[in-house]
């Protein structure tokens, strides 16, 4: 075993001693970018002047990647990293905590307005709350992380073996109060009480994590986490039934800063969707790229300036779209992408996926909703997405015998897209192409 210790270490080694030597030999900044729209935006910007690399392997589910020790190396050794926000990437502040700021990071959903999840129709019946089993409880329903005393708020939520959403950042020397919203394997909403009979929350600092930036306290219906220092620290909650853990969530970051900017914890983070957010993202990593490589600005000027040009065009062309389309409703059977979409463009979204996530799973209600809708309505066509598996689209089809209508949601490309040099205009084109006819447009 000490052998392969030894090995392993001195692999890494090897590798920074080669990533060191390549950021000494390099003749052009390293620019990653985690998501396909920004690296569009990045090598059209940065034309010759900037290497631009994109993590992801094409057609791999971003809201699920994380990247490999050695990607993350990659990372690290570059100038400058291009992400979505701390929802999409929570990899992103793990990456950095304790690094030295060599690499510079710019968070493309700082500057946009973001549009919060509305939780209010997703409640359970509290039932007669029956004794638990005996056994072990190694799954749940849901379990849905929100703010003490306010249970429409909800910051992440479990699916799987996995966390969407993120936690409010919490600033130093304050406090966060939390509860949760717990339905078990059974169907039954286990209620929280604050003497812990029968069912209660703690939490806990996850496996080989330091608990030295937080202090943890159970209080029985919601737990306080406090701030003592500076850094980021995985936690895990955990449903108790009589004093006894029936389900322990997956650890989820906790940070710690100096000075909260109103974090609001889950948002849908598919901020490039609408194309005057694209400028923003644009503008953005326009400035950064200034900053990094002044004596090139006019070179990134006009990059830019080209790239909302063509932006501003397909703000014309949606505009248009809404303005002579019959149907102002969108009917998505894919995963919860569009909301910037239909919000910029005074559209009514359906959509039954709870969360934002690819692989959420639709409540049945929701999906029998749209069922009721497309049928009262006589629509025709239903919006899926070209990288996502069909299976709930395919299912709203059966019942109504609408047409499927298959989007780009951009946040990776099929590998035989990437191969022919599309790109995120290509996206927005290829998208209104499918809405004129799923909302029956008859405009010039």
């Amino acid at each position: 075993m000490r052998q392969v210790l030894i090995i392993g270490l001195l692999a890494v080694i090897s590798f920074m001693s080669t990533a060191c030597d390549d950021a000494f030999e390099r003749d052009k900044p390293l620019v990653m970018a985690s998501l396909f729209p920004q690296y569009d935006m990045a090598r059209a910007i940065g034309e010759e002047k900037v290497d631009v690399e994109f993590l992801l392997p094409p057609g791999v589910d971003a809201h699920n990647y994380e990247p490999t020790p050695q990607k993350m190396m990659e990372v690290l050794d570059a100038e400058l990293l291009l992400y979505t926000g701390d929802s999409m990437e929570p990899w992103v502040p793990r990456l950095l905590q304790g690094e030295d700021d060599s690499l510079e990071v710019l968070d493309l959903s700082r500057n946009v307005d973001l549009v919060d999840t509305d939780t209010a129709d997703y409640t359970h019946d509290e039932g007669d709350n029956p004794d638990y089993a005996d056994e072990y409880e190694e799954a749940i329903e849901s379990f849905e992380i929100e703010k003490y005393e306010d249970d429409e708020t909800v910051y992440a939520y479990v699916h799987d073996d996995h966390w969407h959403g993120s936690l409010p950042s919490i600033t130093e020397g304050d406090a966060l109060e939390l509860s949760a919203d717990i339905v078990s394997q059974d169907g039954e909403a286990r209620a929280l009480d604050a003497d812990g009979q029968p069912n209660s929350l703690s939490v806990s600092v996850a496996d080989d994590n330091p608990e030295d930036p937080i202090a943890l306290e159970s209080r029985g219906d919601h737990v306080r986490i406090h701030g003592e220092e500076t850094g980021i620290t995985l936690v895990e909650f955990h449903w108790l039934h009589e004093e006894e853990i029936r389900y322990t969530t997956p650890p989820i970051n906790v940070q710690v800063v100096e000075d909260n900017q109103d974090d609001e914890g889950l948002y849908d983070p598919h901020i490039w969707m609408d194309p005057l957010n694209a400028i923003q993202m644009v503008e953005d990593i326009r400035d950064a790229f200034i900053e990094l490589l002044p004596e090139h600005e006019s070179t990134f000027t006009d990059n830019a300036e080209a790239y909302i040009e063509q932006l501003e065009a397909v703000h014309e062309d949606y505009s248009d779209l809404r303005k002579h389309s019959e149907l102002d409703v969108l009917m998505h059977g894919g995963h919860n992408a569009f909301g910037y979409l239909a919000d910029r463009y005074e559209w009514d979204y359906v959509n039954p996926y709870r969360g934002f996530s690819p692989d959420a799973e639709p409540t049945p209600q929701a999906l029998a909703d749209m069922v009721d809708l497309i049928d009262e309505y006589g629509i025709e066509y239903l919006f899926s997405e070209v990288q996502i598996d069909p299976k709930v689209a395919d299912a709203i089809k059966s019942e109504t015998d609408v047409e499927i209508l298959y989007l780009y949601a951009a946040e990776n490309m099929p590998r035989d897209r990437m191969e022919e040099g599309f790109t995120f205009i290509d996206v927005f084109e290829h998208n209104l192409e499918k809405f004129k006819k799923g909302l029956n447009y008859d405009g010039p």
